[in-house]
């Protein structure tokens, strides 16, 4: 037996499952009726499958890890320049912004660094 996963109307994705996940899915709905926590366990499996569909992802497809976002943001404020939309939903096009722009933040670090020093010997 199998779930199927229907994305946007289209051809689905046929999910194997073992007959006794079926049937361990089958007694979790019906005691979800039986309690009339239905919205409870639909929410917790909504969760529960985004997580896991996120994990099957092109690693440059999943989203930015919050350490990228973080060092983006620090790259965007001191160069004052605009992080793209694609950067900010995936982990390819922020690497690639970090990969780019990186470099410049280290660079005004070494000049501002580099002037205080000089400034320091004054």
């Amino acid at each position: 037996m199998s779930l199927q996963l229907v994305l946007d109307g289209s051809d689905g994705i046929d999910i194997p499952l073992e007959d006794s996940m079926l049937a361990a899915w089958r007694l979790q709905l019906d005691r979800a009726a039986l309690t009339r926590s239905t919205f409870a366990m639909t929410e917790r499996l909504a969760a529960c499958f985004a997580a896991s569909l996120c994990q099957c992802l092109d690693p440059d497809l999943r989203p930015p890890t919050e350490k990228q976002l973080r060092h983006a943001l620090t790259i965007a404020r001191e160069l004052n320049i605009p992080i793209s939309a694609d950067a900010m939903r995936y982990r390819g096009s922020m690497l690639a912004f970090i990969k780019s722009h990186g470099p410049n933040l280290k660079e005004g670090v070494t000049r501002v660094s580099t002037s205080e020093a000089l400034t320091d010997r004054e």
